[in-house]
């Protein structure tokens, strides 16, 4: 769906107009410093360079504009005071992607090759095995999302608050940063890992990877900043784990019934990393022995075939797991939208919350 957000009559900052001022604030950043990293070496500012081309490829804007929405509902109307914060968190996301990409062993990102397609390329004149050229994109890649990383407390601190919300914002980037790190080693190791006690489930996933720094801290953040009330910013917590939960929901979906020219990533990619998402994992759990059996023989085979792809999805029709996840998808949106109405902001601000819930779940990348 195409996101107004929010109508001409409502207060509340709409999605375009968020998305162009972290545009600009993250561009005027990255030029900052491939200028300083040319002070330093040519192959420096050309990863500088290559990481900002990236950074404008694609990408919802969602996580800085919630912060934004939220720290103008209770109040703040001049969000300009904590772009940089809210860009913040999108360089974050935006390092997580990089290093997610790694792990994933993906070079495609946005429809486009990623920092490890991009430097394989670079890098094809000197290296000559594939294996060494890999290696070293994936090297050049590790370090790209490790700046952006750092790169997100740098430009926090430009924010125009006081000492003790700058405070706030570095504690919250950390816990941001440690969270999602352990969902991450979760959801790698899920592919693999099957000692007791040492496997995560997929929600356990979700909630850490996604829901806390997709939603909730966001969310969360806007608000402290905004100085809203204890009890609206616990509300907001709930509100951006149901969001957060659908939104992860809603991309294993994406991942595996997605359109390629659509949502910019190869067919099939998370089937063959073999990733345990809730819609594989339900399958395995309503599946038939025989059903069981082939899709054990088809998630994770590198060399998957369009057709073994297509199998592998009408397998998954046929457990019905499809169907639940769908229906899991509405519950959490059904209680994110009730959650929103029991906040003390204006109506005008809850058609904006309610719009992004509508936008998250019907998204189709």
């Amino acid at each position: 769906m195409e996101l107004s957000l929010v109508r001409e009559t409502s207060p509340a900052i709409k999605l375009a107009d968020a998305a162009r001022d972290i545009n600009e604030t993250l561009d005027g950043f990255f030029v900052e410093y491939a200028h300083e990293a040319a002070a330093l070496h040519p192959a420096y500012q050309q990863l500088w360079r290559k990481v900002h081309d990236l950074s404008k490829s694609g990408g919802k804007r969602l996580r800085p504009y919630l912060t934004l929405l939220t720290y103008q509902a209770y109040g703040s109307e001049d969000v300009h005071d904590i772009l940089p914060v809210a860009a913040a968190q999108e360089l974050l996301h935006f390092a997580m992607l990089i290093h997610d990409d790694i792990i994933d062993r993906d070079t495609i990102r946005y429809g486009t090759e990623n920092v490890i397609g991009q430097y394989e390329h670079i890098y094809a004149p000197s290296l000559e095995a594939p294996d060494e050229r890999r290696h070293f994109a994936n090297s050049a890649a590790l370090m790209a999302g490790d700046v952006c990383l750092a790169g997100a407390f740098e430009l926090s601190s430009r924010a125009s608050i006081d000492t003790a919300q700058h405070m706030m914002v570095r504690h919250s980037l950390w816990r941001t940063i440690f969270t999602v790190v352990g969902g991450e080693l979760l959801d790698t190791e899920a592919a693999f890992r099957t000692e007791q006690g040492m496997v995560a489930d997929a929600m356990t996933v979700n909630r850490n990877k996604t829901a806390d720094y997709t939603c909730v801290r966001p969310l969360v953040l806007g608000a402290q900043l905004a100085g809203a009330p204890d009890a609206d910013i616990e509300i907001l917590k709930e509100i951006g784990q149901h969001l957060g939960i659908a939104f992860q929901l809603v991309d294993d979906n994406i991942g595996i019934y997605g359109d390629s020219d659509v949502t910019g990533k190869p067919v099939g990619a998370d089937i063959r990393e073999g990733k345990r998402t809730f819609l594989v994992e339900r399958a395995y759990e309503l599946a038939d022995d025989t059903q069981r059996a082939r899709l054990h023989e088809l998630h994770g085979k590198k060399d998957l075939t369009h057709s073994e792809n297509s199998e592998f999805c009408d397998i998954i029709n046929a457990t019905g797991a499809l169907k639940d996840a769908q229906m899991r998808i509405a519950e959490h949106r059904k209680i994110a939208d009730g959650l929103v109405d029991s906040l003390t902001i204006t109506d005008g601000f809850k058609e904006a919350y309610h719009e992004i819930i509508q936008f998250t779940i019907e998204r189709k990348a």
